[in-house]
C-alpha cells in the first residue's frame, strides 16, 4: 500500500503459462522482478538432436545469479545449471550466467529461469537481491573484436581462438576468462581498447562471461 507498485511479471511462471518460443532458434529477454519469480518458456523440437540454451546475466552491473532448468512435456527435469560464483577481479565475477545441453527427441519442452543465492548470507548472498535482466538464447558465448585505424598489427586471445585480422570472432565455453593481447607492428602503436572490458591497458583486455 506504500511506495511504487511492483513491476508486472513479463513471463509466466508455470508450464501452462510459459512464453512460446516456437521451434526455431530463439533470443529473448526477461526480468526476474522478485525472489519468488520464475520465468517459463516453451519450445518444440521436430526431431532428435543436441540442444543447448544459454541464459546470460546483464552485461553491465548484473545482480541476477541464474538457475536455468530444462523440462520435458511431463515436467521431468532433464538438465539444470547453477554455476558456482568465481570472482574474476575486484568488480567482476563468472558463474552468474548458466547453460544447459541435452539430446532431445521430437516434442515440447520448457525452460525455467530464476534467481538464486550463493553460499550463506554471511559468506555470500541470499536470493533476496538476486534480481535483474537476463537474455535467454540458443547463441553460444563468443568474443568479437575489430581493429580501428591502420591494421598493421594483430589481436590474439588466450585461450586461443582470436587472431585478428583473419579470425576476429571465436566461441568459448561459458565462464571462460578470455585475455586479448594487442600486438603492434614496427612503426605503429597501440592506442587503447574501447567497449566492455575488465581493464583497459596498453597490453591486454580481460573479459569474463557473467
Amino acid at each position: 500500500s506504500n511506495g511504487a507498485p511492483l513491476r508486472t511479471d513479463d513471463h509466466g511462471g508455470t508450464a501452462g503459462a510459459a512464453t512460446s518460443l516456437g521451434s526455431a532458434a530463439f533470443d529473448v529477454s526477461g526480468i526476474i522482478e522478485r525472489a519468488s519469480d520464475v520465468d517459463m518458456f516453451s519450445f518444440t523440437r521436430s526431431g532428435t538432436g543436441s540442444f543447448s540454451a544459454y541464459a546470460y546475466a546483464a552485461a553491465l552491473g548484473p545482480n541476477l545469479d541464474i538457475r536455468l532448468r530444462l523440462f520435458d512435456a511431463n515436467g521431468n527435469q532433464l538438465a539444470q545449471s547453477e554455476p558456482a560464483l568465481v570472482r574474476q577481479g575486484e568488480d567482476m565475477a563468472s558463474g552468474l550466467s548458466a547453460s544447459v545441453t541435452a539430446t532431445l527427441t521430437a516434442g515440447t519442452y520448457t525452460l525455467s529461469v530464476e534467481g538464486v543465492g550463493f553460499a550463506t548470507a554471511n559468506t555470500g548472498y541470499t536470493d533476496y537481491g538476486s534480481l535483474g535482466h537476463y537474455r535467454l538464447t540458443t547463441t553460444a558465448p563468443h568474443v568479437e573484436v575489430s581493429i580501428a585505424g591502420t591494421t598493421r598489427g594483430t589481436i590474439t586471445s588466450t585461450p586461443a581462438g582470436i587472431n585478428c585480422p583473419g579470425t576476429c570472432t571465436a566461441s568459448f565455453a561459458m565462464g571462460t576468462k578470455v585475455t586479448l593481447t594487442a600486438n603492434s607492428e614496427l612503426g605503429t602503436s597501440f592506442v587503447g581498447w574501447t567497449g566492455r572490458s575488465e581493464e583497459h591497458t596498453s597490453e591486454l583486455q580481460s573479459l569474463a562471461y557473467l
